[in-house]
């Protein structure tokens, strides 16, 4: 594939942009992340907190990935993967183990993928949706209080996206160098979050077909990426293999299956809450491995949990699959709320109520109606506004991108891009949360900003021509 894209401005100007969004969005982050960790610090944990927070401190104290010590059930944790506990590691060695510190380290990559962002619309549209793409990000909302959790999001979305900007630097340059860094970052993302295992294949898929003009090329592309993936995501797979008996990279998509997924189609079939259909969930689970001779759960090994959660939550699903498909993709429309409330959650703020605005409005007029609301509103209730304004212009405007990319037949971009999304927002389910869709922000933006200028030079297409 021929693809050569050709930079709108000098490498000064480009440098220039790159820099001025890096300092804004940590600006951003950074000032808020200090608001929390001044007045709110615990607020940057959560129960998963807790797990990584565990793994982190027993690697440092030589224990190895070692989750609860007290607990043989988990004495090795099969439910995480290593990515995110090293990255925490690493930061509690340099600061004595403070785990604020952790929203400074995670401020700086989240500013990152905002500069990564600009540079990626740059090359591929040109200099103004780059600058669009990267402000969208720089400003985000959701990003920016992700940024100050104790969470996978952050370094996940930068290693993802670092990933699909090498994967296209590859496409552009032909040099396998740019390959194998794209598929070490991929594997790496990975091992942060295994969600991004199947996107090997969409990717090696786009690898193939992106060289039309040479398909063995293509193949010999695919085959470098793919084992470049393998061999790095492998490792930890024979980590499990020889640990727990059970060639997996990790249980929590056994552990979602049941007690996410089969948890949240018992209680649309049956009309009960969760936690009912978890209780009686896990009472089968239990039953199942009685039925494999394991009378106490807390003596099965990794192994025969998995195989138990596969059975009981598979069992389920497959009483209702049309039913569960339709459940699976109206849950996976979590992920695109805007999710602005969050920032009252993490700043322990009450979540705001009806100030009357309305009345006034009918009583008053909209000068007076303006004036009670400007009076009544917190600068939180402001900030979780103007935030979910512009989360949803920019879902419009993304449409208006993908449209865009189908007029000019860039099919390839629109697959990557579009694709990309799709993926990673579809294929949840019951656990999504707008928390899910921080990965793919940037792509959204990418769209977006693409949807605000479409008349610009077409730059790659399903066959490598402009």
């Amino acid at each position: 594939m021929k693809a050569d894209i050709n930079l709108t401005g000098s490498g000064f100007r480009i440098f220039h942009d790159f820099a001025v969004i890096f300092v804004l969005a940590l600006i951003l982050r950074l000032v808020f992340w200090s608001l929390v960790a001044a007045h709110y610090p615990e607020q940057m944990l959560s129960p998963d907190s807790h797990d990584y927070n565990a793994l982190a401190f027993n690697i440092l104290s030589g224990k190895g990935f070692l989750l609860d010590s007290n607990s043989p059930y988990y004495w090795y944790s099969i439910l995480r993967t290593p990515v995110y506990p090293l990255f925490l590691a690493i930061v509690y060695s340099l600061t004595g183990g403070n785990y604020i510190w952790v929203g400074f380290f995670q401020g700086i990559l989240s500013a990152l993928t905002s500069a990564l962002t600009y540079l990626i619309g740059q090359r591929l549209f040109g200099r103004r949706t780059g600058l669009i793409a990267g402000m969208l990000s720089a400003f985000s909302l959701l990003s920016i209080i992700y940024s100050s959790k104790i969470l996978t999001e952050i370094l996940f979305t930068i290693l993802l996206v670092s990933s699909i900007w090498c994967i296209i630097k590859f496409w552009i340059r032909r040099s396998t160098r740019w390959l194998l860094v794209s598929a070490f970052l991929l594997g790496m993302a990975i091992l942060c979050r295994p969600v991004a295992l199947y996107y090997t294949l969409f990717l090696a898929t786009l690898l193939i077909f992106s060289s039309q003009e040479n398909l063995l090329q293509g193949a010999k592309s695919t085959v470098i990426f793919v084992c470049a993936v393998v061999l790095l995501v492998g490792s930890w797979v024979a980590h499990n293999w020889i640990v727990f008996s059970v060639p997996s990279l990790s249980g929590i998509s056994s552990y979602n299956l049941v007690y996410f997924n089969a948890a949240s189609l018992m209680s649309d079939t049956r009309g009960v809450d969760r936690d009912t259909a978890v209780k009686e969930l896990s009472d089968s689970v239990d039953e199942r491995l009685k039925s494999m001779g394991i009378p106490n759960a807390k003596k099965a090994s990794w192994a025969q949990v998995l195989d138990a959660w596969q059975y009981v939550g598979s069992k389920v699903i497959l009483q209702s699959p049309g039913r569960y498909i339709s459940l699976h993709l109206r849950q996976d429309m979590k992920s695109l709320s805007p999710g602005s409330d969050e920032i009252f959650d993490l700043l322990e703020h009450e979540k705001p109520q009806e100030h009357g605005t309305l009345q006034v409005l009918k009583d008053k007029g909209i000068l007076a109606a303006f004036q009670h609301y400007h009076r009544e509103s917190t600068w939180l209730e402001n900030v979780s506004r103007i935030s979910t304004v512009l989360i949803w212009t920019t879902y419009a405007l993304s449409l208006l991108g993908v449209a865009a990319l189908v007029l000019k037949k860039q099919l390839l971009l629109l697959i990557i891009l579009a694709g990309t999304v799709a993926y990673y927002l579809l294929l949840p389910g019951a656990p999504s949360t707008p928390r899910f869709r921080v990965p793919v922000e940037p792509i959204i933006f990418l769209l977006a900003a693409k949807g605000t200028h479409i008349g610009n030079t077409k730059v790659l297409n399903s066959n490598g021509k402009h």
